[in-house]
């Protein structure tokens, strides 16, 4: 659902409201984490509970702010988006075009829930404290890269279809500069990170 409405916003050209809604929701999640891992305000603290709680909660908030801007008025009438018909050819269609990134991301994600479970129960406290920060600025890493890419791949992919493919070097252009951008940001960061 994430992925639907923000492709929307991404092939209107409004980008602006993605990233926007994705800080609130980050910050939300880290207030929430705070909350609910040490409690306090009449929760208890619930550890590692409270930080999957948080996640939910931070996610499904971000969901309704996009689908509160995604049904607005104008959105229904300009694009008839209340119009809703179910059509088997376009469902078999996304099934194509999704079965293979939702299969890479359930490795992805059983892979990590695995290691996490193997670190926590045969591990010292450092020792998985230390993998967690490690891959939580792994995880920002990769979450900036893979939203460049999911960008660039949704404004070629409208440039194919509106027969404008000259468009696609300049996107790519800008796509290199914001990567090499955020790795020298992430590398001083991680300098410094290391006394």
């Amino acid at each position: 659902a994430f992925g639907a409405i923000g492709a929307f916003f991404v092939g209107r050209g409004d980008t602006k409201k993605i990233p926007i809604i994705l800080f609130i929701c980050c910050g939300l999640n880290i207030l929430l984490d705070i909350w609910f891992v040490f409690g306090g305000f009449g929760i208890p603290s619930m550890g590692i509970i409270g930080a999957a709680l948080a996640t939910n909660i931070a996610h499904i908030f971000g969901f309704l702010i996009f689908l509160v801007l995604f049904l607005r008025k104008k959105y229904r009438e300009q694009y008839a988006i209340d119009s809703f018909q179910w059509s088997w050819k376009f469902f078999k269609q996304c099934m194509e075009v999704g079965t293979p990134n939702a299969i890479g991301c359930f490795c992805l994600m059983t892979g990590w829930s695995l290691c996490y479970q193997l670190l926590a129960l045969h591990t010292s406290t450092i020792v998985f404290t230390a993998y967690s920060i490690a891959f939580t600025i792994f995880n920002i890493m990769f979450f900036v890269m893979d939203g460049v890419g999911k960008g660039v791949g949704t404004l070629c992919s409208n440039f194919i279809g509106a027969e404008q493919p000259y468009l696609m070097r300049s996107v790519l252009k800008q796509a290199c500069r914001l990567t090499v951008f955020f790795a020298c940001f992430f590398f001083v960061f991680l300098l410094f990170l290391n006394p």
